[in-house]
């Protein structure tokens, strides 16, 4: 029923009011249960009124995913957020990939080796590969 109602307007408001984002993931989950399905179902409800609007999706998820989860995180629930954090890091704003950062972040304690994993294939290896030899001084 909330879904129905308020995520719209709720969505919309997020949309133009930047710095009500936390106060507003705050009234999502307050009508959400406790339990990892239900938040796991509002998430992609609330990414389906985000429609195409990535960067504010990845700002609510980055608030979102410091909320009570208790122990009661499912797997779905952790691949949702790494996949999206992992697009974040994709994006060309810092704001958006240090959103994605702080995904990782508050997702590290559940199993930290994908995390690491692509951490290092997406903003390591480009790095290096970028550095040519001639740039690289060496003093011995």
């Amino acid at each position: 029923m909330f879904e129905s109602i308020a995520l719209g307007p709720l969505t919309e408001l997020v949309i133009k009011i930047p710095n009500k984002r936390e106060a507003i993931a705050g009234i999502l989950f307050s009508f959400c249960s406790f339990d990892s399905y239900s938040r796991y179902k509002l998430l992609k409800k609330l990414k389906e009124k985000c429609g195409n609007n990535s960067t504010i999706f990845t700002a609510m998820l980055s608030i979102l995913v410091s909320f009570d989860y208790e122990e009661d995180f499912s797997d779905d629930l952790y691949n949702y957020f790494f996949y999206y954090a992992i697009l974040a890091l994709e994006f060309p704003s810092p704001i958006t990939k240090a959103q994605g950062l702080k995904i990782f972040s508050e997702i590290l304690h559940i199993n930290f080796v994908p995390i690491l994993e692509n951490i290092c294939k997406t903003i390591f290896v480009p790095i290096v590969s970028s550095v040519s030899p001639k740039q690289i001084n060496l003093r011995t």
